[in-house]
Formats: structure tokens, C-alpha cells, sequence
């Protein structure tokens, strides 16, 4: 039982958190431990454990590795029958019991407490770069130990790499799950409006505030017209209140021809409101068979929700005429592979 919980304690919340600090370690491990060591202790002092030695069912006398007579030799016992004898029982002992149910016990209150937000005067020790990787973490205890980490945190003052590193981490969090915590997205909040975030991360933020998916065939023929669909999730994007992001399909075109773009597009939306949604579509023709790569140029723009259906005008270059209204815009350019038959 130590080894089962050292280990998952190791991999799915050591590793996955990115943990490299004494301090991360000791939160993870030391209680699941001692949980595992009083458990295996506890269950060795209430006795029964079976051993590889048999002896006598009657008496329990030992057969030293083979029974070289009939009978046993201290109560005369048949003991070479089918069961009349017995593997070994090692014997209860109370002492193991009470000690290691206590260690289980200590283990089990370090990781409640722990969990509860407890331990911050062991993050008062953590490096910041260990505070940053806890505060982020994606692995599977509890977040308010997140919130431990983000408490000390804003205790300290962060040099400039070390904020362009917790931006960073916060936007992998944010990949992996729909909504940031309010920590996190008030910290973020606050270094955008402070002029902080490098022009990079706010394009990086608002170009992953939605994830595409292209429905297409994975082959076409030559000549034939292949549909292109987008569809894909809304990621919380850095909004106002009462506004939202549309998607638009301005162009599709197969590697080494003339790109196609649209000239006018209504978009695709992002949040789910009582309004509905479209789906914005294109039509690409491929001239010649093979292998070929398809490039899809979207653009994201950012508006009220009043204004979200109104359709926009384009650029000959793709770009869009942005209105008064238009919070902000971000290209996004997928490529996709098609199969195109003679």
C-alpha cells in the first residue's frame, strides 16, 4: 500500500504538476506515504498473514519443508491427508495495530489539511519558480492547495521573468479546461491593464479563445467540390460583460494555388446565447490529384453582443474591415490534409 500510493502520488499528481521543489514534494508525498506505511503496518499487527510453510491444522506444528512422516510428530496428527494441514499464520500483534493506525491517522489529517489550504507557512519556503508550477498545476489534488500557492504569491514581487512565466502558465492551464479559476483570471486581468503581457501572450490569448474543428472528407476528386465547415468550442475568452467573439471563414485554398477568400462573411458564434449560431462554410475545387494540403484562414473578432450578427467586409488581402464597435481581431490559418483522387 506504501508503494501504491508513493507511486500515484509520484506520476499523476509529482509529474503532471510539474513539481521540482522540496516543498511540492513533501505536500505530495509525505502524507500519501505515512498513509500507506500506517496502512500496511496496521494490517501486519492484526496477524493472519498467510506464509509459504505448512503445518499441522491440528496443532500447528511446522513441517520444516516436507512432512517425512505419516503422522505429526508432536500430536500425531494425520497430516500427509487432504487438509489436515495448513500454510502458516504469522501471530496478531497489537503493538503494529495501534502504531500504524496512528501513522494512517496522521497521514490522512497532513492530507486534509493540507488540502484545506493548510500548510502555507511550507510554501513560505517554496522558490517562487515552484510557487508558479503549484499555482498552475493540473494534477489531481485539491485546488485549494492552488490557492496556497497564489495566497504566497501575492506576497511576494515578481520580477518581470517571472510574471511573462505565470502569464505563460496560466495559458497552458487554460487549454486545459473551459474556465480559469477567478485567481487566476483576475491576475491576468490586472497585468493586461497594467501593459504587462507582451503583445504575443494578448494575441495568444484572444487567438485560443476559440478552438476550431474542420469538418471536411478526407479525400476528394479532381474537379469535384469539396465543402469545408467550421465548428469548434468556446474557450472564455477576455471580454467585457454583454459581449462575445464571432469565427469567420474568409478563405480556403490547396497549398501552391491562388488563395480563395470571401468577400463578405456573417461568422460563427462563440457563446451559445438565445440568438442561435451559424456555421460558416466554403466550397474548394482541386485542379490536380495527390497529397495535398488545404489552408483555411479564419479570423476572430471580438464585438457586442448587438452587433455580433451583422456581417463585415474584407480587405483583398483577407484582412477585415474592422468596425467602430470591434474590440479587437486575430487571424488564425489551420492546414489540413486532403486526399485528392484522379
Amino acid at each position: 500500500m506504501t508503494y501504491v500510493l508513493f507511486a500515484t502520488a509520484l506520476v499523476f499528481d509529482g509529474f503532471r504538476s510539474g513539481a521540482t521543489d522540496a516543498v511540492s514534494w513533501i505536500l505530495l508525498l509525505v502524507p500519501r506515504t505515512l498513509l500507506g506505511y500506517g496502512i500496511d503496518l496496521a494490517g501486519r499487527g492484526v496477524g493472519g498473514w498467510i506464509g509459504t510453510e505448512r503445518v499441522c491444522k491440528q496443532c500447528s506444528y511446522p513441517t520444516f519443508g516436507s512432512m517425512s512422516s505419516e503422522r505429526c510428530p508432536e500430536c500425531g496428527n494425520a497430516w500427509r491427508a487432504a487438509g489436515a494441514s495448513r500454510r502458516n499464520r504469522g501471530p496478531s500483534r497489537p503493538r503494529f495495530f495501534v502504531v500504524g493506525g496512528a501513522v494512517a491517522i496522521v497521514g490522512l489529517v497532513l492530507m486534509w489539511h493540507w488540502s484545506m489550504g493548510g500548510g502555507a507557512w511550507l510554501r513560505r519556503m517554496q522558490p517562487t519558480t515552484g510557487l508558479i508550477r503549484a499555482a498552475t498545476s493540473t494534477g489531481s489534488n485539491s485546488p485549494l492547495l492552488r490557492m496556497t500557492a497564489w495566497s504566497e504569491l501575492g506576497q511576494r514581487t515578481l520580477t518581470a521573468q517571472e510574471e511573462t512565466a505565470l502569464f505563460d502558465a496560466i495559458l497552458d492551464l487554460r487549454k486545459t479546461q473551459l474556465n480559469l479559476p477567478g485567481t487566476e483570471d483576475t491576475w491576468v486581468l490586472a497585468q493586461m491593464a497594467a501593459g504587462n503581457a507582451t503583445p504575443a501572450q494578448i494575441a495568444r490569448w484572444r487567438r485560443e479563445s476559440f478552438e476550431p474543428q474542420v469538418e471536411l472528407p478526407a479525400s476528394v476528386r479532381t474537379g469535384e467540390t469539396l465543402r469545408i465547415e467550421i465548428h469548434g468550442e468556446h474557450v472564455a475568452p477576455l471580454l467585457p460583460p454583454a459581449c462575445g467573439v464571432t469565427v469567420h471563414l474568409v478563405g480556403a485554398w490547396f497549398d501552391g494555388a491562388e488563395p480563395s477568400l470571401a468577400t463578405t462573411t456573417t461568422g460563427a458564434w462563440t457563446l451559445d446565447i438565445s440568438q442561435g449560431r451559424a456555421t460558416p462554410t466554403i466550397d474548394v475545387v482541386s485542379d490536380r490529384s495527390g497529397a495535398r494540403e488545404l489552408v483555411i484562414r479564419l479570423w476572430l473578432v471580438a464585438r457586442g453582443y448587438g452587433a455580433l450578427k451583422q456581417p463585415l467586409t474584407w480587405n483583398a488581402d483577407g484582412t477585415p474591415i474592422l468596425p467602430a464597435d470591434a474590440l479587437w481581431a486575430e487571424p488564425i490559418e489551420l492546414r489540413r490534409s486532403v486526399v485528392v483522387a484522379p
